[in-house]
């Protein structure tokens, strides 16, 4: 979820200890969470060679779904946020392996 607390902001309204966190992620270059997310879809398409592509495209679309719903729902994103949109990709990533397998 490093990427949706990147793009979406905090919301105003929001009180938690997640405000810190997001606030200073303007800290983090956009090439390091780049380059760490080719190091995660290295290790998914080394792990599960058949349905790697699957997998990256069914997280990709959790990702950008949940960060519209957040952004339209409350106009931003907290640390809730970025944990059920963890539960879903977790969710969708057993689903595929099974249907697929």
């Amino acid at each position: 979820p490093l990427p949706l607390f990147r793009v979406l902001k905090y919301p105003k309204r929001a009180t938690g200890i997640g405000k810190a966190f997001v606030a200073n992620l303007d800290k983090v270059k956009f090439s390091s969470i780049f380059i760490s997310a080719i190091f995660t879809f290295g290790i998914v398409g080394w792990l599960f060679p058949a349905q790697s592509l699957y997998l990256i495209l069914g997280a990709l679309l959790v990702v950008f779904i949940s960060a519209a719903y957040y952004n339209k729902k409350i106009n931003g994103v907290t640390g809730d946020c970025g944990g059920a949109t963890v539960q879903f990709t977790e969710l969708l990533t057993y689903f595929l392996v099974m249907l697929l397998s």
